[in-house]
Parts: C-alpha cells; sequence; structure tokens
C-alpha cells in the first residue's frame, strides 16, 4: 500500500465521517495511518504494531469484517469498533478500522452496522 495515496483517501473520508469517529488504516503488521477523534483518542502511532485482542487484529485473523467492544486494558481506552479486512487479489494486505467511544448507542448501531448479517458481532469486552 502506497503511505501518501491512503493519505489522500483518508482525507477525503475525514469530510464525511462524524467527528465522534477516529479512524486507523493498518497493513498487516502495523498501523499506517491514526486519526483520533474530537472524542476518543488511543494514542496509536504510524508504525505501532497491532497488538491482540483489538478489533483490527481480529478482522485481520478471520479475514472478516468484525464489530466489538474492546475494553481498556487492550489500549488503554475502552471503545467500539468496526473493522474490514483490505484486499488486492485476493491477497490481505490491511485493514481500515473505525473507531468510537465504547458507549453503546442508538446511533453507533445504526452507523456502524448497517448490514448485521455480514458482521461478526462480539460483546465480550462490555
Amino acid at each position: 500500500m502506497n503511505v501518501m495515496s491512503v493519505t489522500d483517501m483518508i482525507e477525503g473520508f475525514q469530510a464525511i465521517l462524524p467527528d465522534h469517529v477516529s479512524i486507523a488504516i493498518t497493513d498487516g503488521d502495523k498501523y499506517m495511518y491514526y486519526r483520533p477523534s474530537k472524542t476518543i483518542d488511543l494514542k496509536i502511532e504510524p508504525g505501532d504494531l497491532i497488538k491482540e485482542d483489538t478489533v483490527t487484529h481480529k478482522a485481520l485473523t478471520i479475514k472478516k469484517k468484525t464489530a466489538e467492544y474492546v475494553s481498556a486494558q487492550v489500549l488503554g481506552v475502552p471503545y467500539y469498533g468496526i473493522s474490514t479486512p483490505l484486499f488486492s487479489d485476493h491477497r490481505l494486505i490491511g485493514c481500515i478500522t473505525l473507531i468510537s467511544e465504547s458507549v453503546q448507542s442508538h446511533y453507533q448501531s445504526n452507523f456502524f452496522n448497517r448490514d448485521e448479517s455480514k458482521l461478526l458481532v462480539s460483546s465480550s469486552a462490555r
């Protein structure tokens, strides 16, 4: 993945994402891009390795869209995330993750889970 093209693409996403949503983009091992929101900052830096028990790690491992609550024990801040793996020529190349506060609301349910039949949802971190 070209870091410059990813950054340019994310700048376009920023205009349509709500202010309370953080975004992270990874390759298979580490974070390439992270933008905190106005309400949550996981203190991720480009180059940081992807930690186990994050929604990003789970999506990369099972190679499917995943949504779940993650406890503060993982990254220091509890959050709700939805993550989808990225493929090129059927090869896993990374992941994109949207992150918001861990407090579930009707708005989050509608924003993140539009097509629940395609998501693996877990609430183990509540």
